[in-house]
């Protein structure tokens, strides 16, 4: 082609591209639900269509490869839902063509990624074995699949148990579905599922093992039921009712949320919803990558708490009982990884949504007697350590949230801290080393070799001395923080005196946090990089010496102190990021503790313990380097690819971390309203908040790579300090940062944020 010619064919081109309107990018179709569907060593994110907080999330089973979904090329069908997150999947359903005694002896399909689309609003893949294309969407309570047949061939479909229940064709187009899900704490809990079918069976029978036999109905766990459509159907709507109260529930939530809608009405509803909800956050600049990850981020953190609320009653695995009550009833949270960020960022939109959440702790309290750790639809999971709802009821109530039963709230978090124990991994009354432990004012470790005179302490999460030292101080600090704000002042000095049980373990000739036994000696040897056995499980939890080094959130300043004062703690934070020991190497290292991934030095991003470590250079009058590590770690593990997550997703939990640091601030600790600015991404952020009024952080450039701030405004007016109040976000108002690709040393280096130490 000449020259002329190649240079008039771009013109036209150009002319062509400045007249065609741009399709409008809606928030929905920015969230890509294959990042971190590949885990770095543990557990990666299987990709869910669900509305934000719906308790009906469906997900495609995979065949293979279960712990790395995104590598298998085997489809079993849509689950009807999960039973918790990352729980079982509930029901299977699939399509197939032709006999189903040939079809059921290798049921399931092959498939490929590139014709599979995850979205939350919207799932679709291609059933390469049959020719079928698979679809579904969901409301709260309810999900349509449509299933796209070939001509020319007889339709069927398939429905399998997961776990025992039954499954009955009532009549031609209705099939009952029942189903146990796996108990967390000894109270039953069924799930009932109504399936209708926009095109009547013709023929119905079960199936065993590939085997088919006659029948509307089967018990049989390892089986299901079939149904085969007129041959010549070319399309099918299966709209799918779940309900924990009966099938009648069921029903009535397909009445109700359904109605006369077809697929395609259920998925505009559907995705009119995420985009309500994604829309709350507006961002400019930064690249598409950059907005792609950040919007997925926000639509992670509305999976969950899910509302099990049905038309004014719900099913309550704590007492067993159906209960009436008009306000929303929430469960499925994994307080340990939620009340660091994923629970604070959403307070800042949907408080109303984060109230009834907490509403739905006093009433788990009230049902069990206990305040939930990890509650479920199918009960409490003991997981982890710590008294954390504390952090995250006194942040609510100290943020000004204060629609709840605060008297019952209160009394709750008390018992448990009074009279709970403290184990790893387990709920319920104290034991004798929970009192041991209180006497002492910190967790006795148990030396090596010998064996565990604790009944209660769990086989493999050991005791956890440090981190339970450690983190049951920060939860005393929240509740004496609740305590004082309420009038209970003698509660508030008794909580405010074990905050400092910290101090304890502080082993001043090695600079860490170290294990004590009993006789108050240390133990000795003692490794705080690789000691403790697999997970560290021995002396911290998960991770390592380094990252329990800052688990002092209330007490910065005292922490500070202890270690020697600003340029010591400055040291030390540069050590960190930097430090990495040439033996043993990272193979072995990972192998010890798996949980820490994305490594950068002693620093992991990999696990919430890690998520205010960036942010603590401003205590040491050095935000500048706050905006270098939050950039760091931004860059280096949270990528727009399947593998762009380095640990465990938890819900929401490390995305939230990312969503708050993509805008430009963190709440480094709880129950103390103080946001710490970081390095936003975006050169524009407008947050809609749920009093109505708007926050904007503006940062021109942000997005081109300059990330160091050389001065701001807060409302027009010049601020030195790299922190800024809750009130101050709430009163709304712009946040506008000046952006350079140098750090200004000098700005915010004079103004440390509050410590509100007991």
């Amino acid at each position: 082609m000449r020259i002329s010619s190649l240079v008039a064919s771009v013109a036209v081109i150009a002319g062509l591209l400045s007249f065609t309107p741009l399709v409008a990018v809606e928030p929905v179709d920015q969230v890509d639900q294959r990042i971190g569907s590949i885990s770095h060593l543990l557990v990666p994110i299987a990709p869910l269509t669900h509305v934000p907080f719906g308790w009906v999330r469906v997900q495609p089973v995979v065949g293979t490869l279960k712990s790395d979904p995104y590598m298998s090329s085997r489809l079993e069908g849509l689950c009807l839902a999960i039973d918790g997150h990352r729980g079982k999947q509930v029901g299977i359903l699939s399509p197939f063509t032709g006999d189903p005694a040939i079809r059921l002896g290798k049921p399931g399909s092959d498939f490929l990624k590139e014709q599979e689309s995850p979205a939350p609003d919207r799932y679709s893949v291609f059933w390469e074995e049959d020719g079928v294309q698979i679809e579904a969407t969901t409301s709260r309570r309810c999900a349509i699949d449509r299933m796209t047949f070939p001509t020319g061939t007889t339709p069927g479909l398939l429905l399998r148990l997961t776990d025992a229940g039954h499954i009955k064709q009532v009549d031609a187009s209705t099939l009952h579905f029942t189903q146990e899900i796996t108990q967390k704490n000894g109270n039953p809990a069924t799930m009932y599922a109504v399936l209708r079918l926009s095109a009547p069976a013709v023929q119905t029978g079960t199936w065993k093992g590939g085997q088919v036999a006659n029948g509307i109905e089967t018990q049989d766990r390892n089986g299901g039921l079939w149904v085969t459509l007129a041959a010549g159907t070319t399309s099918v709507e299966v709209t799918v009712g779940l309900s924990f109260i009966d099938h009648a529930q069921a029903n009535k939530a397909i009445d109700v949320e359904v109605g006369t809608k077809k697929f395609d009405g259920l998925h505009a509803a559907s995705r009119s919803l995420w985009n309500k909800h994604l829309g709350a956050v507006r961002v400019k600049g930064g690249g598409e990558r950059q907005q792609v990850m950040f919007y997925t981020s926000m639509a992670r953190g509305l999976e969950r708490m899910t509302d099990i609320s049905e038309d004014g009653r719900y099913y309550s695995v704590w007492d067993a009982k159906v209960h009436e009550d008009s306000r929303p009833f929430y469960t499925d949270d994994w307080t340990w990884d939620t009340y660091r960020s994923l629970h604070p960022l959403r307070l800042l939109m949907w408080p109303k949504v984060e109230t009834d959440m907490v509403q739905s702790f006093v009433r788990m309290y009230e049902q069990s007697g206990w305040m939930p750790k990890f509650p479920q639809a199918n009960g409490d999971w003991a997981c982890m350590i710590g008294n954390h709802q504390a952090a995250l009821i006194a942040d609510t109530y100290l943020k000004g949230y204060r629609d709840f039963d605060v008297a019952s709230a209160y009394a709750g978090l008390r018992k448990n801290a009074f009279e709970g124990t403290a184990l790893p991994w387990r709920r319920g009354p104290a034991s004798a080393l929970d009192r041991t432990y209180r006497t002492l004012g910190y967790m006795p470790a148990l030396e090596p070799g010998k064996p565990e005179t604790e009944p209660m302490v769990h086989d493999w999460e050991k005791r956890q001395p440090v981190a339970v030292t450690l983190e049951h101080a920060f939860n005393d600090y929240c509740l004496s923080r609740l305590a004082k704000a309420l009038g209970h002042y003698e509660d508030a000095a008794i909580l405010a005196k074990r905050a400092t049980w910290w101090r304890n373990l502080w082993r001043s000739d090695m600079k860490f946090f170290a294990p004590r036994l009993e006789n108050g000696e240390w133990l000795t040897p003692f490794d705080p990089v690789l000691g403790g056995g697999p997970g560290a499980r021995e002396i911290y939890a998960e991770m390592n010496g380094w990252t329990y080094l800052w688990a002092v959130p209330h007490d910065m300043d005292g922490l500070m102190s202890i270690m020697g004062g600003a340029s010591s703690m400055s040291a030390r934070l540069d050590e960190q990021f930097s430090q990495t020991p040439a033996k043993p190497e990272k193979w072995i290292a990972r192998g010890i503790q798996p949980d820490a991934t994305g490594q950068i030095g002693q620093f992991f991003a990999s696990n919430e313990q890690s998520f205010n470590i960036p942010y603590l250079h401003v205590w040491t009058g050095e935000p500048w380097k706050t905006q270098r590590r939050v950039r760091q770690v931004i860059d280096a593990y949270f990528r727009p690819d399947p593998m762009g997550i380095s640990g465990d997703e938890d819900g929401g939990a490390l995305s939230a971390w990312y969503a708050f640091s993509a805008m430009g601030f963190y709440p480094v600790c709880q129950a103390t309203p103080t946001y710490i600015i970081g390095s936003p991404l975006f050169d524009h952020v407008e947050m809609t908040l749920g009093n109505g009024k708007s926050f904007t952080v503006d940062a021109p450039g942000a997005g081109a790579g300059k990330a160091f701030i050389t001065a701001a405004q807060l409302n027009g007016k010049p601020i030195d300090r790299a922190w800024f109040t809750h009130d101050e976000l709430m009163a709304g108002g712009t946040l506008t940062l000046v952006m350079d690709r140098t750090p200004n040393k000098e700005w915010g280096s004079r103004s440390v944020p509050p410590t509100i130490a007991p």
